[in-house]
């Protein structure tokens, strides 16, 4: 968790350099601090990462989603080049999941499968998941280690 002074100085980076994604993204380390839910944003994105990993089949899904998303849109020329992987990530997640949430998405199936039923009732509307934090805590390791330069040695190796 990064500190107020260093989120602070991340908002200010982004706005000298006009950099909107780099604004979203402060904004959203902001908004952790204001409400939390089993250790989660909220019950809402709470509710979406226990659905997810709880089922296989969606868990593989969410996975290949997250690690092709990150790995096609990191940029390792840049020291927080890995905010473009998260966040293309982020944005086919929450895509994905609006998808399955909808009925048209099955149509050719009989119904909607129970468990992805049950996971649209449970989390309801989708507007307040913060699928950046769902992201970032399945890519936490990838993420340390783009941190670590780990990128830049297989990018140059």
């Amino acid at each position: 968790m990064r500190t107020n002074k260093e989120i602070a100085q991340l908002l200010k980076d982004a706005l000298e350099g006009q950099d909107t994604d780099l604004i979203w993204f402060a904004i959203g380390e902001l908004e952790k601090d204001v409400e939390t839910y089993n250790g989660w944003t909220n019950r809402e994105t709470w509710a979406t990462a226990l659905h997810i990993d709880n089922d296989q089949s969606l868990q593989n899904e969410a996975s290949d989603i997250i690690a092709d998303s990150f790995l096609g849109d990191i940029d390792t020329e840049r020291e927080d080049g890995y905010l473009d992987g998260v966040i293309c990530a982020e944005d086919n997640l929450s895509e994905w999941v609006a998808d399955l949430f909808s009925s048209g998405y099955w149509d050719g199936a009989e119904n909607m499968p129970f468990n992805v039923s049950l996971m649209r009732d449970e989390v309801g509307s989708l507007w307040r998941v913060n699928f950046r934090e769902i992201v970032e805590s399945w890519l936490s390791d990838e993420i340390e280690k783009f941190k670590a330069g780990g990128y830049k040695e297989e990018v140059s190796a």
